[in-house]
């Protein structure tokens, strides 16, 4: 696929020739991936950014998020596209299984949020510091909110994005 937000030949050159990945795959931590996997992944996070948030750029832009009755609110245009995100496993890639995330490398995980980041900044911005939340939860929060901040469906309630 070719896009006009990033070069993801060059994200390939840079992970597959550069970094030498597939030696990383060799790893106990990354056993379970493939370099097709990984460029499985890369490429779905490609046809999102380009087909699915990119389009949200314009009008999330000059809708903006909205402060209402003690409530914000994100643009309309961001709802589904955020619930594909979710459903998706975009919230966490690069997290491991025991807190949700399929756990890709670090490189491919910051390959994807590129894709993503350049697709809509704004957009990322939702999930970003809902993440970020998440890992506040995680190293200090109650054992009740650490068994819940993993799950899309939070996210998407937190975000009153339904």
């Amino acid at each position: 696929m070719s896009n006009l937000i990033v070069n993801t030949r060059d994200q390939q050159f840079v992970i597959f020739e550069q970094l030498d990945i597939e030696n990383l795959l060799q790893s106990k931590r990354f056993k379970d991936f493939t370099k097709d996997d990984l460029l499985m992944i890369m490429n779905e996070a490609e046809k999102l950014a380009v087909n699915v948030i990119a389009p949200t750029l314009k009008e999330g832009d000059q809708v903006g998020a909205k402060f209402q009755n003690g409530k914000v609110t994100a643009p309309e245009c961001f709802r589904e596209p955020f619930k594909k995100f979710c459903e998706g496993g975009w919230l966490n890639p690069m997290e491991p299984p025991e807190v949700g995330g399929p756990g890709i490398p670090f490189s491919v995980g910051l390959s994807v949020l590129e894709l993503f980041g350049a697709a809509n900044f704004a957009f990322c911005m939702y999930p970003g510091l809902t993440h970020g939340a998440a890992g506040l939860i995680h190293s200090f929060g109650t054992e009740e909110q650490k068994n819940t901040i993993y799950c899309p469906e939070i996210y998407i309630q937190y975000m009153q994005i339904n």
